[in-house]
This record gives structure tokens, C-alpha cells and sequence, in this order.
């Protein structure tokens, strides 16, 4: 075997060897997005409180511990006030701001978060923050490929 035929072999490898590692990964991610081995082709939901969350408020305003995508909204202003929304991408409010909501008083966003069909992508975790006003928001948001 010649040196053009060694480079040409060795070449074929390299890029046999990227595309297994592709569909590796093609994998992990639809079994990421499965139950019991079945695809989930619909999107899992992240539930507020019953009763809502204001501004100010503690405990665990997580609604996602790991990556995924926003691929929609179910969100509502409860008590008839403004109240200004932050999602972030991270564990706490000091993580970067992925989206910021308006809300107008018992005013709802209903629907997808971005033009995208994809949905709107965070990396590490999805927290919810009220970032101003005195309102009281409820509902829920809508994620895919998440733990």
C-alpha cells in the first residue's frame, strides 16, 4: 500500500468514527426524551405553586434541574397587579436572563415562547424569578428533554 492510499484509509476512519460518535449522541438524546424506552414526542410540564409565586418569595422556584427547551407557556397574573418575570438559565436569579415577561393585571401568556419550533434552549437549569411588582403569577411552563 502506497502513502496515499495509508492517508486515504486512514482519513475514512477518522470520519467513520465521527459519524458513530454522532449517532451516539442522536441517541442519548432521544433516549433523554423517553419513558420506558417510548420517544416522548409531546413536552413535559414544570407546574408554579397552587397558590402562585410573588415577589420576594423563597424556596425552590426551580422548575427544570437540567437542560432542555422552553417549547411553551401556561402562565397567568393572579391577584389583579403588574408583575415583571424573569427565566433564567441557572440555579438562582443571578444566572443568565433567557427570557423576561411582562404581565398586566389577571392577563395571561398562553402559547409558544419564541417563533422558534424548537423551542428556546437552556444549559444547565431553568428558574423562575418575579423580578417586579406585586402581583401573583400561577400556571405552568412547557419543557422537552429535561430529567
Amino acid at each position: 500500500m502506497n502513502k496515499h492510499e495509508e492517508e486515504f484509509i486512514a482519513a475514512m476512519v477518522d470520519r467513520i468514527s465521527e459519524q458513530q460518535a454522532y449517532a451516539l449522541a442522536q441517541l442519548e438524546r432521544q433516549l433523554a426524551q423517553s419513558f420506558n424506552g417510548v420517544l416522548l414526542k409531546g413536552a413535559s410540564y414544570a407546574a408554579l405553586p397552587a397558590a402562585g409565586i410573588a415577589l420576594g418569595q423563597g424556596g425552590d422556584l426551580m422548575l427544570a434541574r437540567s437542560p432542555g427547551c422552553i417549547v411553551g407557556l401556561g402562565l397567568k397574573e393572579l391577584s389583579g397587579n403588574l408583575l415583571n418575570v424573569n427565566l433564567h438559565d441557572g440555579y438562582d436569579a443571578s444566572a443568565p436572563v433567557i427570557a423576561a415577561l411582562r404581565f398586566n393585571a389577571n392577563v395571561s401568556i398562553t402559547g409558544p415562547l419564541s417563533s422558534n419550533p424548537g423551542g428556546v434552549f437552556f444549559s444547565t437549569a431553568l428558574f423562575i424569578e418575579v423580578a417586579a411588582g406585586t402581583g401573583v403569577l400561577g400556571g405552568a411552563v412547557y419543557l422537552r428533554g429535561t430529567d
